[in-house]
């Protein structure tokens, strides 16, 4: 059974309204991996951990499935604050979608709550929910200044990028080792591993944006704050004038673009991918994993 399976199981088991149901089962195929992908999808990164390190069986746990579909209820929530919906293969509003997360949010926690029943030990149970408690809320934090804060430095792009990818990916590194292993100091450095992995993740989402002329520029995209940080004053004018009215002007979207290339912004998110890849290897090697453990965790590395 792979994990999409699980999930349907117990959205069954939990009686949901058929039109409803209906609709998450559309969603969730569309988004969560079948079991031709599930092993190189970073949706099943706690159970990849907890096979690693622990040498448990490499299946679908509850663990698992909570995790995948918070990561899907932020994806969504993420993709309406970027206007970026019309992109999903499920063609519904805002509003439905955001009505569906929530439902995915509760789902999680339905799961995390009977913890205990699957087998899990009361305090390894306590501690995911703990953990995941802490990362969500952190990230609601992050999430808030994001959308709040109009001015930011370079370091604080990078400390929101932190809490909001690089703890939840921490999160599922934890989780998925915390679940059969009590070695709190184990589950941490695992955990490291994942903070670096969720970076990646962000900066290698960051990278695409220039793959298009049309891209949208946010003013807290790290390529952006790093253009700020570096440019001349007569530079960083022209960049704030394309910034303020690229939404009137598509053409001032090519030219935000070949501005920050021009001066090294894609290099210098190049950079920064090694730079956490080399970290999350670290980590990793403190573990001393075996040959195939090592090889089974930074091949996720190798995907950016």
């Amino acid at each position: 059974m792979n994990m999409l399976q699980f999930i349907l199981d117990i959205i069954q088991n939990e009686s949901i309204d058929p039109n409803l149901f209906s609709f998450l089962v559309a969603m969730l195929q569309d988004l969560l991996p079948d079991s031709k992908v599930e092993e190189d999808s970073l949706l099943i990164l706690p159970s990849l951990c907890n096979h690693v390190i622990n040498g448990e069986s490499f299946l679908p746990t509850p663990v698992t499935s909570a995790w995948a579909l918070l990561y899907t209820a932020l994806y969504l929530l993420n993709k309406i604050e970027d206007k970026e919906t019309k992109n999903l293969p499920l063609r519904i509003d805002d509003g439905c979608i955001t009505n569906l997360t929530t439902v995915l949010i509760f789902l999680a926690q339905t799961i995390l709550n009977s913890l205990e029943n699957e087998g899990i030990k009361l305090q390894s149970a306590q501690r995911i929910r703990q953990n995941i408690n802490q990362t969500v809320l952190s990230m609601c934090a992050a999430q808030h200044q994001d959308l709040t804060q109009d001015v930011y430095s370079l370091e604080d792009g990078w400390d929101i990028y932190g809490k909001k990818s690089g703890l939840f990916f921490a999160c599922g590194a934890y989780i998925g080792v915390i679940c059969t292993n009590d070695n709190e100091v184990i589950a941490k450095k695992t955990a490291e591993y994942g903070f670096h992995l969720g970076l990646l993740v962000q900066i290698a989402n960051d990278i695409k944006d220039f793959q298009s002329d049309l891209t949208l520029w946010g003013n807290h995209h790290i390529s952006i704050l790093y253009a700020k940080d570096i440019l001349p004053e007569l530079k960083k004018k022209q960049l704030l004038f394309f910034l303020s009215q690229q939404k009137k002007r598509e053409a001032y979207r090519k030219d935000i673009r070949d501005l920050l290339i021009e001066n090294g912004a894609l290099i210098y998110l190049g950079l920064s991918i090694e730079k956490h890849k080399i970290l999350a290897r670290q980590a990793l090697l403190s573990l001393a994993l075996s040959e195939t453990g090592l090889l089974t965790l930074t091949r996720r590395l190798d995907l950016f």
